[in-house]
């Protein structure tokens, strides 16, 4: 969403960051191109769902 500036929600992680107590991760991902869903191209959403599965793959170290 253009009316929202994404250094909004970068200020917001980084002060969930500097509150939280666990050593759990938190990661903000930005996608300039989509609005405030999601990606509305024919193969978005496709992408997307790889993105996802991709970060998961990799936090738990499966290779193959």
């Amino acid at each position: 969403d253009p009316r929202v500036p994404y250094w909004e929600a970068a200020k917001w992680t980084a002060k969930i960051r500097d509150m939280k107590k666990d050593s759990n991760d938190l990661f903000l991902k930005t996608d300039m191109r989509t609005g405030h869903h999601a990606s509305s191209g024919r193969f978005d959403y496709i992408k997307d769902i790889a993105f996802y599965y991709a970060f998961v793959l990799d936090k738990l170290r499966v290779t193959e």
